[in-house]
């Protein structure tokens, strides 16, 4: 299995520089989508300040602009020089990355923003429809799965089985079978 951090062979080792190595199709194959974070993260535990990490894209620090936002942020905090192949980018403490910092904040608030109010406005349409939201009551209720067991409830109760026993063998937690022998009294 090829190392997710390795040297990269164009500089010298006293120029300290830590590459993030692209990983195989294979890792894509088995699910493993975020290989690369956890290289990204394993490459900036390895760093020390005043080192150089290489990233061949930006999407490699994060799935989202908050987590690539909060990746930058390590590396800076770590005085850590943040190259991105792909785009040259540099992330460097310097007053230009703070401003862009600044500008990504605002767009992940607005992103946010958008979302909610995408969201509220469809809640509204599909109100104004006339259309129920929500989970219908008594669907998909416990209630339900433990009325087929019904007669077999009783039967052990009348053995003096205990209730958590019976919880167990029916394979459901405790407080379920207990609210459904409340409401089976009552009713």
């Amino acid at each position: 299995m090829t190392p997710l951090i390795i040297a990269c062979s164009k500089y010298s080792k006293d120029q300290n520089v830590l590459f993030m190595e692209k990983f195989s199709s294979e890792y894509a194959a088995y699910g493993k989508a975020d290989v690369f974070e956890s290289s990204f993260s394993a490459a900036l535990h390895k760093a020390r300040p005043g080192d150089t990490l290489l990233v061949p894209d930006l999407c490699h620090l994060g799935k989202t602009l908050q987590s690539v936002k909060r990746s930058v942020l390590q590396c800076l905090d770590k005085r850590i020089k943040l190259i991105v192949v792909n785009g040259n980018y540099v992330f460097e403490d310097s007053p230009q990355n703070r401003l862009l910092l600044s500008a990504m904040d605002m767009v992940i608030r607005l992103q946010s923003e958008l979302k909610s109010q995408t969201v509220r406005s469809a809640l509204r349409r599909t109100r104004a429809k006339g259309q129920k939201l929500g989970r219908p009551r008594g669907c998909c209720n416990k209630e339900l799965k433990l009325m087929q067991h019904k007669e077999l409830i009783q039967k052990l109760l009348s053995e003096n089985v205990s209730k958590s026993e019976i919880a167990r063998r029916l394979k459901v937690n405790r407080m379920t079978l207990y609210a459904f022998l409340r409401r089976f009294s009552e009713g």
